[in-house]
C-alpha cells in the first residue's frame, strides 16, 4: 500500500490528507478519528472484480495529481523536518522529497514519490551516547509534531533549490518550538 501524506493550510489550520490506494478499515478509523481525510485513490482496474490484471492495489498518479491540485497545491507548505530537528536538537539532515525535486517545465511541483528526512552519520565516529541523543530528540520532536508549521521559499532558484534557496517560515512555529524545547530540557542546551 502506498501512502502519501500531504497538509492544506487554511487560516493557520491545516487538514491533513492521507492518500491511499486502499486502506485497511481500522486503519482508516484511527486516521478519520484523529481528524485527517482519507482519499482512496486505486487504479480503476484494481475495483473490477474480473481483470486478467496480476496486481490490483496501485496506486493512480494520474488521481493523486488531480486530488492535490484540487485541494490547491499554492497552499500546501513546505514542511523540512530537518528546521526543526536542528532547532530542538542541533540535528542535521538531508530532506529527501519534493523540496528536493525541482519544478515541472511548466513551473508546477513535481511531488516526490517519498518525503522523508535522511540522518546519515558513520557509525565508527559517534558513541552510543550520541546515537542516543539523536533518538531521544526525534522523539521528543515526534511527541511535540503538533507545534512544527511549514516553510515556504522566499528565494527559489531554478537549480539546487534545496541547497541554494531561502526558506522562512510561515508562521512562528520555529519560536513556539524553541520555548517547549527550553521550557523542557532548559535553554542552554
Amino acid at each position: 500500500m502506498m501512502i502519501i501524506i500531504f497538509f492544506i493550510s487554511l487560516t493557520n489550520t491545516y487538514i491533513c490528507y492521507i492518500i491511499v490506494s486502499y486502506h485497511f478499515t481500522t486503519s482508516k478509523a484511527h486516521v478519520t478519528r484523529l481528524g485527517a481525510r482519507v482519499e482512496e485513490l486505486v487504479k480503476d482496474e484494481g475495483l473490477a472484480t474480473k481483470s486478467d490484471l496480476p496486481f490490483k492495489g496501485d496506486i493512480d498518479l494520474d488521481k493523486v495529481r488531480a486530488c492535490i491540485e484540487k485541494e490547491g497545491a499554492q497552499k500546501i507548505p513546505y514542511i523540512r523536518l530537518e528546521a526543526a530537528l536542528y532547532l530542538c536538537g542541533g540535528i542535521r539532515g538531508m530532506e529527501r522529497g519534493t523540496l528536493s525535486e525541482e519544478r515541472n517545465a511548466d513551473g508546477t511541483e513535481h511531488i516526490a514519490s517519498v518525503e522523508m528526512v535522511r540522518l546519515a552519520f558513520p557509525r565508527r565516529v559517534f558513541t552510543l551516547s550520541q546515537t542516543e541523543y539523536v533518538i531521544d530528540r526525534v522523539k521528543w520532536l515526534y511527541d511535540h509534531r503538533h507545534l512544527v508549521g511549514g516553510l515556504r521559499f522566499v528565494h527559489e532558484p531554478k537549480t539546487l533549490r534545496f541547497f541554494t534557496g531561502r526558506l522562512e517560515p510561515v508562521s512562528d512555529w520555529p519560536e513556539k518550538l524553541v520555548d517547549a524545547y527550553c521550557a523542557e530540557f532548559g535553554c542552554d542546551q
